[in-house]
């Protein structure tokens, strides 16, 4: 369930670029960072992940659109954007929990 609270997100995208020999590395560049409200996902987001093999710890409502494969730190947690709804308002991410 979503709450009330606002919260500061964070939103990076992989970008690939060169080193110092021209050889390709993979960066995360910073595309958003503004408020949003976290909640817990319902038994239902979860259940429709499921169905699609995915797995999803948590919903974020903002209205900056992410991509799925996305980072998105908050509350000093790190996750990576699994799908995206847009409600009209604002958009609900859906998001599970990575390292680093």
């Amino acid at each position: 369930m979503i709450g009330l609270n606002k919260d500061t997100v964070t939103i990076s995208r992989p970008a690939t670029t060169a080193d110092a020999e021209g050889n390709p590395t993979q960066t995360l560049t910073t595309v958003f960072s503004g408020a949003g409200t976290y909640g817990s996902a319902s038994t239902r987001d979860e259940l429709v992940a499921a169905q699609k093999g995915q797995v999803v710890d948590a919903v974020v409502a903002m209205t900056f659109e992410p991509r799925p494969g996305d980072r998105l730190v908050v509350r000093g947690d790190n996750y990576e954007v699994v799908a995206v709804k847009d409600v009209r308002l604002h958009n609900r991410v859906f998001i599970r929990r990575v390292d680093g």
